[in-house]
């Protein structure tokens, strides 16, 4: 019975140790982009614009809005320009599966919140862009004092896209 137990540890061990070293062997590729880099996807065009990692008045008097929190937190955005370059109408909802994944640096992530979605339009006609701001609230509650104090020397990233390919966008904040 000991032999029986042994030997079904072992091949236990070596499947599972052939499953780990399987599953790492494809790991998902990560293509990065930076603010300012313009790319092409299908029927639209992405110009990554600007980013911010700010107070919340500090976006107030930038964008004219009246965001109030209760607990301390700072605010994470990116303004991404989407330009129509196709013969039709494209409603902005039919691509946010595309473009609206979330935030993320070392140490925090965060999908976007649709509350503080801004745009002007739903819909881009051809060779006409819309500005879209996707934005989230960094809370201190998601981190360490430490951390917090140095939250703003942190990289901080835009994922559009996790798979197949992950499509990534380091911020300048």
């Amino acid at each position: 019975m000991k032999k029986v137990i042994i030997i079904f540890l072992t091949f236990f061990c070596v499947y599972w140790s052939f499953r780990i070293f399987s599953i790492n062997q494809n790991l998902p590729q990560t293509t990065y982009y930076e603010i300012g880099d313009r790319i092409e996807c299908g029927d639209i065009e992405l110009l990554f614009s600007e980013a911010h990692l700010e107070d919340i008045d500090e976006i107030n008097q930038r964008m004219g809005l009246n965001i109030e929190e209760e607990s301390e937190c700072k605010i994470i955005s990116i303004c991404i320009e989407v330009k129509n370059v196709s013969d039709e109408q494209i409603e902005l909802s039919d691509i946010y599966e595309f473009l609206g994944y979330g935030f993320e640096s070392e140490v925090w992530a965060s999908s976007i919140d649709s509350k503080y979605l801004f745009m002007t339009n739903t819909t881009i006609s051809p060779n006409q862009t819309e500005k879209v701001m996707f934005v989230t609230e960094v809370n201190k509650i998601c981190f360490r004092e430490k951390s917090w104090d140095s939250i703003c020397d942190y990289q901080y990233y835009y994922v559009l896209h996790p798979t197949p390919e992950k499509i990534v966008v380091r911020l300048k904040v």
